[in-house]
């Protein structure tokens, strides 16, 4: 297991020291135990499928520009933990309301000594303006339409938040012109010929 996942890495053309790919290493193997009965992911989902989802979301670094980082709906940890392991001085807040999920979370930090990880059990909306001013960027993995997320949230973002949200596709998400909004194509996309990029939404 520990070879796909370097192999994997090497196809996107991302590069671990060896402290980093064993923690990584180590976060794929908890993930695997406890979804046997915390329903983390699919139940479906083979190991080589969570190599990918973990290649995937490591890629979501390159498009972040401010230390501090939300990952909103975080469940297993997908894109946060893997945000924090590859890059340690960025500080990531998990949002997520499920108690069983976060309970898991809070294992992942003590378990890998993850210190640039927070955990909040609430649902984003309960999240008050101030706290969450302080997250530039704000990233989402299959939570929900952009369109729902942004509407939740009215009111509640400050000016010049990025939100990257990690979509299959480019197409018509049916957002207000008044935003600044960019797609990207992922190197996921590239190398392992499947959809999959990052929405981008600049709030005014």
């Amino acid at each position: 297991m520990k070879r796909e996942l370097e192999e994997a890495l090497c196809i996107v053309g991302l590069e671990l020291g060896s402290k980093k790919l064993q923690l990584l290493f180590e976060y794929l193997g908890l993930i695997a135990d406890w979804n046997k009965t915390r329903n983390l992911v699919s139940r479906k989902a083979s190991t080589h499928d969570l190599i990918e989802h973990l290649v995937d979301c490591l890629l979501v670094n390159e498009r972040l520009d401010h230390k501090k980082v939300a990952d909103f709906g975080s469940g297993a940890g997908l894109p946060g933990v893997c945000i924090a392991i590859y890059d340690r001085d960025k500080e990531i807040l998990l949002v997520e309301p499920n108690k069983k999920k976060t309970s898991f979370l809070a294992h992942v930090k003590s378990k890998l000594g993850l210190s640039n990880l927070t955990i909040l059990t609430e649902r984003m909306e309960s999240i008050e303006p101030r706290q969450l001013g302080q997250y530039k960027n704000i990233v989402l993995r299959a939570l929900m339409p952009p369109k729902e997320f942004l509407k939740r949230m009215s009111g509640k973002l400050s000016s010049g938040t990025k939100i990257i949200f990690m979509v299959a596709e480019n197409k018509d998400y049916e957002l207000e012109k008044k935003w600044k909004i960019n797609y990207f194509r992922s190197k996921f996309e590239k190398k392992y010929n499947k959809k999959r990029g990052f929405l981008e939404i600049i709030i005014d």
